[in-house]
């Protein structure tokens, strides 16, 4: 399933701040406010130095993803 896949990919632990640099090259640039609500709905807090467990993070992920999705499409919408 592409599911187990994308998570297989993701690395043991990644720190916050990393996570931040990955959203930015995958050009998604939430207000830092949505990314503290991402981390509190996927059961954890926002710290740039604090590493994150894969689950955690996918969880994570997953929210940046459909977030991106809605935004380019309202943008689009708009635009």
């Amino acid at each position: 399933m592409a599911v187990d896949k994308a998570r297989n990919l993701l690395p043991q632990f990644i720190a916050g701040e990393e996570f931040i640099r990955l959203l930015i090259t995958q050009e998604i640039r939430p207000d830092i406010s949505t990314i503290y609500r991402w981390f509190k709905q996927s059961g954890s807090k926002y710290n740039k130095s604090t590493c994150y467990s894969t689950e955690i993070m996918f969880a994570v992920i997953y929210r940046a993803v459909v977030w991106k999705f809605i935004d380019t499409r309202k943008n689009r919408n708009n635009g």
